[in-house]
């Protein structure tokens, strides 16, 4: 500020000074009032005058100001969408000045920037800086330049889903949903998977299923924006057993025997295994659906299959059903009808139409004769009339036979037997037919012994008893009289001494004759040996090591055991059907 007077001479030297000068406020202004105090003249012709007062008032501008952003800067953020930046920076004002500083700012894009590498980087931020309070007005502010910061991406998680599958041989896996959880208003994006992987190739529930080399791709919003959390991610599945069935079942046929039992001769092959992986087939039971015979084919069922490893795990695999089917056939079993020979008193009639009955050879599984239909007849060829009374004496070999039988499950062979026609003066010894099981005693009930009297011509009866051990003695009363002891003629023996299944004449050939009413014998009767049931009665060798079976294999089986009276017979030859029984000729 500059002091004058306009009354100071030209040439003198008069200088002014003052103590103070202030205006009116101190905000800004245009010709705003100053006030000067203590005004005081000086210098070397100050002396010539005197001031008329101390004081003066005049106009001055106050100006603002102009203010710069101390450290000024803007920071880092996270994608959101907008390009709005955060700015930071301080200002240095006088005195006490009420002012503030604020502002923000403008990212050059509102996205993540990336250089060429991928990687993040800076952008420039446009500054907008201003200030406010009660003395901003006496301040401007210089907006600075260069400033830069990066929009840094959202970090978001990748969420999958699997499907089910059925077993087969690989870890593959197949994604049904994938998903980004995290993202900014709503926007969406693709996530890729290189590849989805079960935890194990092997069947099992809520197996772990890992996405693996994860990546994001554009949808409503930038995948630039975004970076996953990891790049895998895992969910749950099941991984089913593959279901396989069974084919190639092979049965034999068999002839029938009684039973469902049968032969497999293949109990068949897996359909359904993973490829170059094997599996062992256990197998239970076997049988027909029926033990009869029929015309055609019968359903063979083999049950209690199970799986166990082979090169592949069993455990990766379930059977549709633990059964298999196949056809066989069950042939008629040969059963063989042999009329039993038979004898008679020249002067006696046939028996005609059963005569001595037959003997069955070839039923199976205990059945006897009840399972035979029709109506048993047996003949005699070349019987004469009346009954066959006045037939001439002699053997008749092959002369009787049997016929009228049937059955669903034999096939029926009727074999013959001899008939005798008895002369005068020969005893005729007719037991009583007998069955026993093989190994049980042979016990005979007294026979029948008459004969012709040559000389009345009338047939005489004996009183016949038994001794024991199957010996017999019978007397006419007339003084005849003989002993003589029963057994099978001809016959096999077994291991035991038993006589083995079949059919045996039975004859004597010890028989002694007391005085001269007969002379010789003649036997008729038949023996059958029947099998002998068993009850298995020990079991030893239950136990082995496990072998994911339950098969048991190597059993010891002890059948019911017993002593039993050794039967002899007549001659060692095998005679397994009645043979003709010749006249003995006894001892004296």
């Amino acid at each position: 500020m500059t002091l004058s007077s306009s009354g100071v001479l030209a040439g003198d030297a008069v200088s002014f000074s003052d103590t103070s000068a202030t205006f009116n406020n101190k905000n800004i202004g245009t010709a705003k009032p100053v006030s000067v105090t203590g005004i005081s003249a000086s210098g070397a012709d100050a002396g010539n005058y005197t001031l008329n007062n101390s004081t003066a008032t005049t106009s001055a501008n106050i100006t603002p100001l102009a203010l710069s952003v101390n450290g000024a800067g803007a920071f880092d953020k996270l994608y959101d969408g907008t390009n709005a930046a955060t700015l930071y920076g301080s200002i240095g004002t006088l005195g006490s000045d009420a002012v503030t500083l604020s502002g923000n700012g403008t990212f050059a894009s509102a996205h993540v920037a990336h250089d060429g590498s991928g990687n993040v980087i800076a952008q420039s931020v446009a500054a907008n800086y201003a200030i406010s309070g009660a003395d901003a007005g006496n301040y401007t502010l210089t907006q600075p330049t260069g400033l830069a910061a990066a929009i840094r991406p959202v970090t978001v998680t990748a969420n999958i889903s699997a499907a089910n599958k059925t077993y087969d041989g690989t870890t593959s896996a197949t994604l049904t949903s994938q998903t980004v959880a995290g993202t900014i208003n709503g926007e969406t994006l693709a996530l890729n998977a290189a590849a989805a992987n079960f935890d194990t190739k092997d069947a099992g529930t809520g197996k772990t299923v890992t996405a693996s080399g994860l990546t994001l791709s554009n949808g409503t919003g930038l995948a630039s924006d975004y970076a996953l959390q990891s790049n895998t991610a895992a969910t749950t599945a099941n991984i089913n057993q593959a279901h396989l069935t069974i084919s190639g079942l092979a049965a034999s046929d068999k002839t029938y025997d009684g039973t469902t039992g049968v032969t497999i001769t293949n109990w068949g092959n897996l359909n359904g295994l993973v490829s170059g992986e094997t599996l062992t087939l256990n197998h239970g039971n076997a049988t027909f659906g029926s033990a009869a015979s029929n015309a055609g084919t019968l359903t063979v069922t083999a049950s209690g299959y199970s799986l166990a490893n082979g090169s592949g795990k069993a455990s990766n695999y379930i059977l549709d059903t633990p059964t298999a089917t196949t056809q066989a056939a069950i042939n008629k079993a040969l059963l063989t009808i042999t009329a039993n020979n038979d004898a008679k008193i020249v002067t006696q009639s046939d028996n005609a139409g059963s005569y001595n009955g037959v003997s069955y050879s070839g039923f199976v599984n205990g059945e006897t004769a009840s399972v035979l239909t029709g109506s048993l007849s047996v003949s005699r060829s070349g019987m004469g009339a009346g009954n066959g009374v006045g037939d001439p004496a002699g053997s008749y070999a092959n002369s009787l036979v049997a016929s009228g039988l049937s059955a669903a499950n034999y096939a029926i062979a009727y074999q013959p037997g001899n008939y005798t026609i008895v002369p005068a003066n020969v005893l005729l010894v007719k037991a009583a037919n007998v069955s026993q099981a093989y190994g049980s005693a042979f016990n005979l009930a007294p026979p029948t012994a008459q004969y012709l009297d040559g000389a009345s011509n009338l047939i005489k009866t004996l009183t016949v008893t038994a001794n024991g051990g199957n010996n017999f003695s019978g007397s006419d009363g007339a003084g005849g009289s003989v002993t003589f002891t029963l057994a099978p003629s001809g016959g096999a023996y077994s291991g035991s001494n038993n006589l083995s299944l079949g059919n045996y004449n039975l004859a004597s050939n010890n028989a002694h004759i007391t005085g001269s009413n007969f002379n010789s014998l003649v036997y008729t009767g038949v023996e059958t040996v029947t099998p002998k049931a068993l009850t298995p009665s020990a079991i030893s060798g239950v136990s082995k090591t496990y072998d994911a079976t339950t098969a048991m294999n190597g059993l010891s089986l002890t059948g019911g055991s017993g002593s039993y009276p050794a039967m002899r017979s007549i001659s060692a030859a095998a005679a397994r059907s009645p043979a003709p029984t010749p006249a003995v000729k006894p001892t004296r």
